[in-house]
């Protein structure tokens, strides 16, 4: 199986950047049309998946409006060759 490029790993890292800065134009603008995010099914209030930029900016700036501080960690990312899948920690 092919290996991620370092070039989506740090796009990956940029996004999380951007996230836990509510830079909500940049996560805007680096989530892909049909960019799904999916969530634990567990969580409060919150749909298990979210589809395209503007459903994702929208679900972040209603979370970020609940809480002061909110950060998230990476722990893991998944090579699926033309996709890359990730584990969070929040």
């Amino acid at each position: 199986m092919p290996r991620m490029s370092a070039e989506n790993v740090e796009l990956v890292k940029r996004f999380l950047v951007a996230y836990n800065d509510r830079d909500y134009e940049t996560l805007r603008a680096m989530y892909h049309p049909s960019g799904e995010w999916h969530g634990r099914a567990t969580q409060v209030d919150s749909p298990h998946v979210l589809h395209g930029p503007d459903a994702f900016v929208e679900h972040s700036r209603h979370r970020d409006a609940d809480f002061d501080e909110f950060r998230t960690e990476l722990q893991e990312l998944i090579d699926g060759d033309e996709r890359i899948g990730s584990f969070l920690r929040c």
